[in-house]
């Protein structure tokens, strides 16, 4: 039997966002709450208590956007300090890195 390396990344549910300014539902989502929402349907696709899993993350990880990368931008939708902690806090994540 061949061990896994315990530092190997491990995927187990995946989920997306989108909307469109002329959709009928659209809601003007900030990038926090977009990543939020997938982040929601990753959690309901491992097929597990979604808590459960949210309870289990121990890193919680995000890209800044290039439009709002200087502190002189203007993020007319919201912006965070601290992107990963802010999209963790929304889905009951409390992960050890963020």
């Amino acid at each position: 039997m061949t061990s896994l390396d315990h530092r190997t990344p491990v995927l187990v549910g995946v989920g997306q966002a989108s909307e469109r300014i002329d959709d009928t539902g659209y809601r003007g989502l900030s990038a926090v709450e977009f990543a939020a929402a997938a982040a929601r349907d990753a959690l309901a696709d491992t097929g597990a208590d979604p808590g459960d899993v949210a309870s289990a993350v121990d890193t919680v990880a995000g890209i800044r956007q290039f439009q709002i990368s200087t502190p002189i931008s203007h993020s007319p939708l919201g912006r965070s300090d601290n992107f990963p902690r802010s999209v963790a806090n929304r889905i009951g994540a409390g992960p050890r890195s963020r």
